[in-house]
């Protein structure tokens, strides 16, 4: 699977940034949508590893989340413009870049709190995990927003119909 979802990589950017026959919008949009679900899911996958508080597991999940975070986000930027407008492709960038953000600093901090023994694990703590999962979910809302405008406004000039995903929207 990684290595197919390579050689589409590769292949967009060929197309893309050779003088031949340039990618078509909609393989556009899905490489870059691709990406952006490949990262939902390995965040959902790291807040349901939370529940278990199961601390070499949260660790897994977590190098497993920011692992496909680097992914995407290289494969992103290695996608390039299309027809030279890169809004789009910027969009995706930044929104893999909050979850990158969220990675290092909010994801990281739930999950040494949540790795505390249970009898080191206080009520404070417990508010902190809450405030911060609340701190996630609305930051990603925040660039989740912008970037599906981006890709609005990318699907309306190259003449596209969007199909709604609802991962995209988590």
């Amino acid at each position: 699977m990684f290595l197919r979802n390579l050689s589409i990589a590769c292949l967009s950017v060929i197309l893309v940034s050779c003088g031949g026959e340039k990618i078509k919008p909609e393989a556009y949009n899905d490489a870059l949508v691709t990406e952006q679900i490949n990262v939902v899911k390995a965040a959902e996958e790291l807040q349901e590893g939370f529940d278990t508080y199961i601390k070499e597991d949260m660790q897994t999940l977590f190098n497993r989340y920011n692992q496909q975070v680097e992914a995407s986000l290289n494969k992103v930027k290695d996608i390039g413009d299309y027809n030279d407008n890169n809004a789009f492709q910027n969009a995706t960038v930044q929104l893999l870049e909050v979850y990158q953000t969220l990675g290092k600093k909010e994801y990281s901090q739930a999950k040494e709190m949540l790795s505390k023994p249970d009898s080191l694990y206080s009520k404070n703590d417990e508010a902190r995990v809450e405030l911060l999962f609340k701190q996630i979910d609305r930051t990603i809302q925040k660039a989740t927003e912008v970037y599906q405008k981006e890709q609005d406004k990318f699907a309306v000039k190259n003449k596209i119909q969007l199909i709604p995903d609802s991962l995209s929207t988590k």
